[in-house]
């Protein structure tokens, strides 16, 4: 994000620029593994906003590390059998 805008005027960038720019590393992110969809991200990553005031651009955003699997824990209920007619 410095990158692509830092030096550059505010009359040439919006926040919706930025925004896409934002979305656009997060697709790379996510293709080199770095985030992971979650069921509440299905992008990897979600809240993203731009804010522009004056001189600043605050940039706020949730991401979803893409981590390793630890342990599996496995849940079994074993039960009576129950048996009804009629």
């Amino acid at each position: 994000m410095e990158r692509a805008f830092v030096g550059q005027s505010v009359a040439d960038v919006s926040a919706a620029l930025a925004l896409s720019t934002l979305e656009a590393i997060m697709d790379d992110f996510k293709r080199i593994k770095l985030i992971a969809a979650s069921d509440d991200a299905p992008k990897g990553f979600k809240n993203a906003s731009i804010k522009i005031k004056g001189p600043s651009m605050v940039v706020n955003i949730e991401i979803k590390l893409a981590g390793s699997i630890y342990f599996v824990p496995i849940s079994i209920l074993v039960s009576q059998v129950s048996q009804s007619a009629g």
